[in-house]
């Protein structure tokens, strides 16, 4: 029976050669992409380390904006159907214009309860 330090050596191994394949699956598209677009194919150490780490921060930054959005587009979209509630099954006749759904659109259920505030407050009608 192999012991834990066997296998967790083995398993870093593992780890180690599955990296060293995606590396080399990285560098081949690096190189790809710069014979498409007619630049030198010949990397440097140094030049490909820099177009490995460029590419980890956009993977990085576009998830994190997928985010961001995917967070707005659900806050917008509650934001609309409490706007309709408000209107519709409470009976709050707050306007329906260009203005209160460019509110709804940014700041969602937030802008909603402004709208609503400032419906109530009179500050529109």
């Amino acid at each position: 029976m192999a012991s834990f330090l066997e296998l967790v050596s083995e398993l870093a191994r593992d780890v180690l050669n599955l990296l060293s394949y995606l590396i080399e699956i990285i560098i081949n598209f690096i190189k790809w992409a710069l014979k498409l677009l007619g630049l030198k194919t010949k990397l440097s150490a140094e030049l490909t380390l820099t177009y490995i780490l460029a590419i980890i921060v956009l993977v990085v930054i576009i998830y994190f904006v997928l985010k961001f959005l995917k967070k707005w587009f659900y806050n917008s979209i509650a934001g609309l159907i409490l706007l309709l509630l408000i209107r519709y099954a409470f009976g709050i006749k707050v306007p329906i214009t260009i203005f209160t759904l460019l509110i709804t659109a940014l700041f969602g259920i937030a802008g909603v309860l402004a709208l609503l505030i400032l419906y109530i407050g009179k500050a529109f009608s």
